[in-house]
């Protein structure tokens, strides 16, 4: 008796001894019988889900990175090679190394950001919270966003800035709206415009910052905070976006308990909301 009650058990084990991190796609047959198998089963599976699920989005991940990567290094060497081929001039050496360090500074970039997100994943960040006035933060990031656009002719405004007084980290809430900030300026074409807001609605402060630029298609707009994830992958390589700029700003929002959301419309712009309790 002992053996029959215990017979799926075995069946159990040995199906799922077979399933490896190359076939976790398969799953285990479930029992017509709603017993204490039955259940342990359909628990199973589901556990197998989530690690196909971990296992996808960490492959993705990996092959990004090496994306990433793989251009500033290949640059790297193509500029290396033919510095070794023959001598060069004064303005050609000149010229070589401002491509090292704009490569350099890109991967750095990039080396930082994954390292943020990595502590943050890992719970090693700590939100230094304390009472903090948004308005004159608020104030601080529309100068360096007049700053970053004088160059390229983009008018700031800045159409109201309610006070409000949230518990977060002063440092982080600066790189999440400037992350924002540096996108509109990025993305949007000389003589374009930027608007920064805040406005109290009941218990939470929304942060607004929109701009005239080219826009996000509408099936892109799932997606935008994910990690590498880029609309248009030869535009942001020229910019030097790494992708990883919006999933860090979320990360920020999140851990204040807040959220971000992005409206947008292709050649009229896109406005970026985030939303803090007071």
């Amino acid at each position: 008796m002992a053996g029959m009650v215990l017979r799926p058990v075995s069946q159990i084990t040995r199906l799922a001894n077979r399933i490896s991190a190359e076939h976790l796609n398969e799953r285990i047959p479930e029992r017509d019988v709603p017993d204490e198998f039955g259940r342990l089963i359909a628990t199973i599976n589901r556990m197998f889900a989530r690690l196909e699920t971990s296992f996808d989005q960490i492959r993705e991940f990996s092959l990004s990175v090496a994306h990433e990567l793989r251009t500033p290094l290949t640059i790297l060497k193509g500029e290396s090679e033919l510095a070794l081929a023959r001598p060069l001039s004064p303005e050609e050496t000149q010229q070589l190394i401002s491509t090292y360090l704009e490569e350099t500074v890109r991967m750095s970039r990039i080396v930082d950001d994954l390292l943020t997100l990595a502590k943050a994943d890992a719970g090693q960040i700590i939100i230094q919270r304390e009472d903090l006035p948004l308005a004159p933060l608020i104030e601080e990031v529309t100068e360096d966003a007049s700053i970053l656009s004088a160059e390229k002719g983009l008018s700031v405004e800045s159409t109201a800035n309610e006070p409000a007084t949230i518990h977060g980290d002063a440092s982080r809430l600066r790189q999440l709206f400037r992350i924002l900030v540096s996108n509109a300026v990025q993305y949007t074409d000389p003589g374009g415009c930027i608007t920064i807001s805040s406005r109290v609605q009941g218990k939470r402060v929304h942060v607004a910052v929109r701009d005239t630029g080219i826009g996000i298609p509408a099936e892109h707009l799932t997606r935008i905070f994910e990690r590498f994830y880029r609309v248009d992958e030869a535009r942001s390589r020229a910019k030097g976006g790494s992708g990883l700029g919006l999933a860090i700003a979320r990360w920020i929002a999140e851990a204040h308990h807040g959220l971000i959301r992005v409206e947008s419309t292709p050649g009229k712009g896109s406005v970026f909301t985030v939303e803090l309790p007071l």
